[in-house]
């Protein structure tokens, strides 16, 4: 079986950070931010609980309704319900900067909660091959926050329309041409989580090449099987042996050494207090 996670790349996490605190796009979010600036916290609650439940939020939409929310919450006395959001935030982001506009105590709920080792929420997916094709499946990992609603794989053959399939596993018939493929983990409001591959820049592969990596992969551990059974025996038959006799050498000499050192003094050997000697074979 051969396993892809996803890699947030520096660059879009940039970007995904600036678009975070601009305003937000999605209407409902924008709605409830306006709520908060204006002390309306009960309504703000409403629009951001509305935008959950809709369609069409992107990434930067959910990290703004998130962000936004703790600070209702935070305002509102509302400890536990600031610190699931920001919980929720660090996991989609844990090197988001909230920002001088954030309350002190607020930033340092959200260090706190980062500084006990949030993983970012990623997507990792298995190919392998089968009889009649390529078997792919995709599960989210580090999403503690309970996130995620939904998994969605999309695959195709070079040069084809794209299938959508909503669910985490799919079999796709292949002979030895490529087959590509992308999936997502989407979340509240339909919002786009993470995804390993995109419609534009998908993964290929084929199950010729997936049977060529499972028979690369076969060989390197049974060679490493081999040589770790090799080591064991050389310690068993004649490693330790050669231990042995190396350390009763060392004994030896250092004996050696304390009776030239007495004798060169004029000193009496006192034999007492010599390191004991193993008899050798």
């Amino acid at each position: 079986m051969i396993r892809l996670a996803s890699a947030a790349v520096a660059a879009a996490a940039s970007l995904l950070v600036l678009a975070a605190t601009a305003a937000a796009d999605h209407r409902l979010v924008e709605q409830g931010r306006r709520h908060y600036e204006n002390a309306r916290l009960e309504r703000a609650l409403d629009s951001f609980e509305r935008a959950e439940q809709s369609d069409g939020l992107t990434r930067a939409d959910l990290v703004s309704l998130l962000r936004t929310r703790a600070l209702v919450h935070f305002a509102m006395g509302n400890t536990n319900e600031m610190e699931v959001d920001l919980f929720k935030l660090a996991t989609l982001e844990p090197g988001l900067e909230l920002g001088r506009d954030v309350p002190p105590r607020v930033r340092d709920a959200f260090q706190a909660i980062r500084d006990r080792g949030v993983e970012r929420l990623a997507l990792q997916v298995d190919v392998a091959p089968t009889d009649a094709g390529i078997h792919i499946a995709a599960r989210v990992v580090h999403d503690e926050a309970a996130l995620t609603r939904s998994v969605s794989l999309y695959t195709r053959m070079t040069g084809t329309d794209w299938e959508a399939a909503e669910r985490a596993e799919v079999d796709v018939p292949a002979g030895d041409e490529a087959v590509e493929y992308y999936a997502e983990a989407l979340g509240p409001g339909g919002a786009v989580l993470v995804s390993e591959g995109f419609a534009a820049d998908p993964r290929r592969t084929s199950r010729a090449d997936l049977q060529e990596a499972l028979r690369t992969e076969t060989r390197v551990r049974t060679m490493r099987m081999a040589a770790g059974g090799a080591s064991e025996t050389d310690d068993d038959e004649g490693g330790g042996g050669a231990g042995w006799w190396i350390a009763g050498g060392v004994v030896l000499v250092a004996a050696a050494v304390a009776v030239v050192v007495l004798l060169s003094a004029g000193g009496e050997v006192d034999t007492s207090v010599m390191p004991p000697t193993a008899d050798l074979p």
